[in-house]
């Protein structure tokens, strides 16, 4: 493994890690998600490859749509946001 810095997930939301491209909502940190930085996927510590973060918004929970959460969850926006709250108990 390089110095490569790693996106775990737990669930592949709306089977979006199937895909050649795909969205993750995440806890903004500029120092970790960086455009043109090369990612390691695992799903449940397995490798599902290599990702490269072509492009990123920075929203507040209360910007998030039902479009944004249905593309990367496949939930509404309230279940969403439920899965963000579990996700991120601290927050």
């Amino acid at each position: 493994m390089t110095g490569r810095s790693i996106i775990r997930f737990s669930y592949n939301w709306n089977g979006k890690l199937n895909n050649r491209a795909f969205t993750t909502i995440r806890l903004h940190n500029p120092n970790k998600y960086m455009i043109g930085k090369s990612y390691q996927i695992e799903m449940k510590g397995e490798n599902k490859g290599i990702a490269i973060l072509e492009e990123k918004r920075v929203l507040r929970a209360d910007q998030l749509n039902n479009f944004i959460c249905y593309l990367d969850t496949g939930y509404n926006r309230t279940e969403a946001l439920n899965i963000l709250s579990r996700m991120y108990k601290d927050i």
